[in-house]
């Protein structure tokens, strides 16, 4: 796990599970406090989660993300995901829209 503080405060992390399927690990979880997004700490999150993923000799990971949440989709595509199509999964006991987000690198892309 990852954290990002501002003073004794915690502002964000990020976290992964350390077993591999194909598309290596998974990063189960990306959170920046509201009233700080949009200030970079997401990026740096996970700029600073590949560099440990590099150390481990990992090349690739991947995520999911709730199909609704346009933000993070936005986010993780900037970052140089590639986004698969939609599907069901069960959140703690009801059925939401998911997608798969894949990074077949650890090249984060910083496209616009």
């Amino acid at each position: 796990m990852i954290v990002a503080e501002e003073g004794c405060r915690l502002t964000g992390f990020a976290a992964f599970r350390p077993e591999a399927g194909d598309d290596g690990p998974l990063l189960d979880n990306l959170h920046v406090a509201p009233d700080r997004r949009g200030r970079g700490i997401g990026a740096k999150l996970l700029e600073a989660a590949v560099v440990e993923l590099a150390a481990l000799g990992e090349t690739r990971f991947w995520l999911t993300v709730i199909d609704g949440n346009q933000d993070a989709r936005r986010f993780y595509r900037r970052m140089g995901g590639q986004e698969g199509p939609p599907f069901g999964e069960n959140l703690k006991g009801n059925q939401v829209q998911v997608r798969k987000v894949t990074w077949r690198s650890l090249s984060l892309g910083l496209s616009a």
